[in-house]
């Protein structure tokens, strides 16, 4: 872990199977994670990051080891429209290792006819991973897109990635 201090928000840096996260709190917790493929990232425990900061790392680090399927942490929405924190919002409860489509995930908020517009959502997450975009999937089940970084080939990991943990085979 290290921490980055160029910006105004104190931001964490983490290693994963995935690459390097850039993990930025808010005053109301979490307001955005980065996915980077850039694997020269050395960890390095940070001196001392935020709270919510070492909450995330520790949660981030459980969900990559298979010990975590749901996190609980603050996330601060307050930038983000009313529909758009709607949608996240939403999206929060889609289970582990399951998927929804963008069609499924506008009805949950009511607008079942804003599959578009839930897309459009999903481009923007500021929380992938925690705001588990990787689950939302196209009406025939197809991967459709995925911004968290590193496309779909990230997206189809991910959701493999969480089947083998509902599995119970190794994921380390």
């Amino acid at each position: 872990m290290k921490l980055k201090s160029e910006s105004a928000l104190p931001t964490l840096l983490i290693g994963s199977p995935l690459g390097q996260l850039s993990i930025t709190a808010g005053s109301n917790g979490l307001c955005s994670l980065t996915i980077s493929a850039d694997e020269s990232c050395q960890e390095r425990l940070a001196l001392e990051p935020e709270p919510v900061l070492s909450a995330a790392a520790v949660q981030l680090h459980e969900y990559f080891t298979g010990q975590r399927t749901v996190f609980d942490l603050p996330l601060d929405f307050s930038a983000l429209s009313g529909f758009t924190r709607q949608v996240l919002m939403a999206l929060q409860t889609v289970p582990f290792a399951t998927t929804v489509s963008y069609g499924d995930l506008a009805a949950m908020v009511g607008k079942p006819r804003a599959a578009r517009a839930v897309g459009r959502v999903m481009a923007i997450n500021p929380l992938p991973l925690i705001v588990p975009c990787h689950r939302v999937v196209g009406r025939n089940g197809d991967l459709v897109g995925y911004s968290g970084g590193g496309g779909l080939v990230t997206k189809e990991w991910l959701l493999a990635f969480e089947l083998k943990v509902v599995a119970g085979t190794q994921v380390g």
